[in-house]
């Protein structure tokens, strides 16, 4: 019985160090992220238990976010003032210089770095945290390369091949629409479904926006925006759209790709802050599980 005793205690506590050893990995702590620069027009910083580096800088119109990790160097420029609506981003290896695609170890990289960076919630620091939750919510085998501005979206929806989308066809202004006012209630959403790129067909959904699963929520999961002192939730009508088409068709389907990439410039629409979406169970780190993730 001691003996038995003796071996039940080394395996659990086996499983003990293998499970701590396992959340070490996936959520870096905060003392391991660094930020050498955090101020009004820049951010510069590192987290060494993710070996990621990452920078923000406003210049002119334009904000810049650079974030290396993983064997991938990602850029991120979106367009303000004159040049609102412009977004350009792209993800390439360092070692070939080829469009990639997030693995799992990117998204659980990018969720660490959102879960435990504090920054402050001034214009670039949204924008930063932003991108984060934009690309932590990104399809996995969708290339990471688009061009988009209110006219047209250039994309690599599948297989490399380009898409050039114009927005008149699927999106119409005003492109970022609140639905806020529907959480928690019974909502009209939509989705395409297309015959070589051309949509042919409407499909109508209606759902509840928020629950369980954040349904309509920009974003993976139901993990919230976190800066210095409060939570950001996004809820849109293209996100909510984008969940339906995941619901219906598969997280990964190409058509709810195309959709996704009307999602991005939602991700920045600092107008809409969901207070009622608030909740500290869906915004613990302890609960970020769904499904499936969601934007």
């Amino acid at each position: 019985m001691r003996k038995f005793n003796l071996q039940y205690s080394c395996f659990t506590l086996l499983l003990t160090s293998l499970f701590s050893f396992s959340l070490n990995v996936l959520h870096c702590d905060a003392s391991s992220i660094s930020l050498s620069i955090d101020s009004e027009d820049e951010i510069v910083g590192y987290a060494s238990g993710l070996a990621m580096s990452f920078s923000a800088v406003s210049e002119e119109d334009m904000t810049k976010i650079n974030l290396q990790f993983n064997g991938k160097a990602l850029s991120v420029h979106i367009g303000s003032g004159a040049r609102e609506g412009e977004i350009y981003i792209e993800g390439y290896s360092i070692d070939n210089g080829a469009v990639a695609t997030f693995t799992t170890d990117d998204f659980n990289a990018l969720e660490s770095l959102l879960l435990e960076i504090a920054i402050s919630d001034n214009y670039i620091g949204r924008m930063f945290v932003s991108t984060l939750n934009l690309l932590h919510g990104w399809p996995g085998n969708l290339p990471l390369f688009v061009l988009m501005n209110k006219s047209v979206i250039i994309s690599l929806p599948g297989n490399y091949l380009p898409l050039i989308l114009d927005r008149s066809v699927l999106d119409f202004p005003p492109f970022v629409i609140d639905i806020c006012d529907d959480y928690g209630k019974p909502h009209d959403g939509w989705y395409f479904t297309f015959f070589l790129l051309f949509p042919i067909k409407v499909n109508e959904v209606r759902e509840t926006v928020g629950g369980e699963e954040c349904i309509g929520r920009c974003g993976g999961g139901c993990m919230g925006e976190r800066f210095l002192e409060n939570w950001h939730n996004l809820y849109t009508q293209d996100c909510f759209n984008h969940d339906m088409c995941c619901e219906e068709q598969g997280l990964l389907h190409w058509e709810c790709n195309i959709i996704f990439l009307l999602c991005i410039d939602d991700a920045f629409s600092f107008s809409i802050d969901c207070e009622q979406a608030y909740d500290s169970t869906t915004t613990s780190s302890t609960t970020t599980t769904v499904k499936f993730a969601r934007f």
